[in-house]
């Protein structure tokens, strides 16, 4: 009796090599196909490289591309290099962008390099600028024009003070705090701006106390604008208590 033997053929046409001696699967396909016998077409118009055997998805995308089958197109204008395979979000950005897709436009202007690809500030600012977006100039009174990036608070020059060196220190004013305030200014404190004083000491009148009046028969200062005295102690009368009364001579 003669025994009959089986023979399976394996469906090769796009299998690289033979198929397995077991299974009769591809163990790898020509490119373009996939599947356990290859006969399944990629979608790879946008791939680079051949798809999964197994699933036919790309491994890798074109330029501008993403998705299982770089189906989608990213939003790419502004990323450097290709967008995430899977989520088509740029992990780079060209200077001046931000944002997931790099669609979102960073205030730059005194930014040094690009901004944060996630929130748009400045990992950096030009000398002389502070703030998340270096949109705030450091104070004139900081050394060499340099501030924390942070909150702007710096090493001060000579005459200035505060936090930010926005002030003047006691007894200066002007833009550059290198003017005396008057000696008549009490507590020889005086307006940054102009030098003008609140209060005057006793025997000085004017904006910037810099007038003198004679307050020896004065109650109290003379007024601040007028130089006058405001009373005179008894005895005595006029503009400035200069002139005696007559029956008390």
């Amino acid at each position: 009796m003669v025994k009959t033997v089986r023979i399976d053929t394996c469906t090769v046409t796009n299998c690289i090599g033979n198929c397995n001696i077991n299974t009769g699967e591809c163990s790898e396909c020509k490119p373009g196909f996939y599947g356990t016998n290859c006969q399944q077409i990629c979608a790879v118009d946008n791939c680079i490289g051949n798809c999964n055997i197994n699933t036919g998805e790309c491994f890798e995308c074109k330029p501008g591309f993403y998705g299982t089958t770089c189906q989608q197109t990213c939003a790419a204008d502004n990323c450097i290099d290709n967008c995430n395979i899977n989520t088509g979000e740029c992990s780079e950005c060209k200077p001046g962008f931000y944002g997931t897709n790099c669609q979102q436009t960073c205030a730059v202007d005194n930014c040094i390099g690009n901004c944060n690809i996630n929130t748009g500030e400045c990992f950096e600012c030009k000398p002389g600028f502070y703030g998340t977006n270096c949109q705030h100039r450091c104070s004139n009174g900081c050394t060499n024009n340099n501030c924390n990036k942070d909150n702007g608070t710096c090493t001060c020059k000579s005459g200035f003070t505060g936090d930010i060196c926005e002030n003047c220190q006691q007894g200066k004013y002007g833009d550059d705090c290198q003017q005396n305030c008057s000696n008549g200014c009490v507590d020889h404190t005086c307006s940054k701006s102009d030098g003008t004083c609140p209060v005057c000491t006793s025997g000085w009148f004017d904006a910037r106390c810099n007038s003198s009046c004679d307050i020896t028969n004065c109650v109290g200062n003379c007024n601040k604008t007028t130089g006058q005295c405001r009373a005179c102690y008894p005895g005595w009368y006029g503009q400035n208590c200069a002139f005696m009364c007559f029956f008390f001579k």
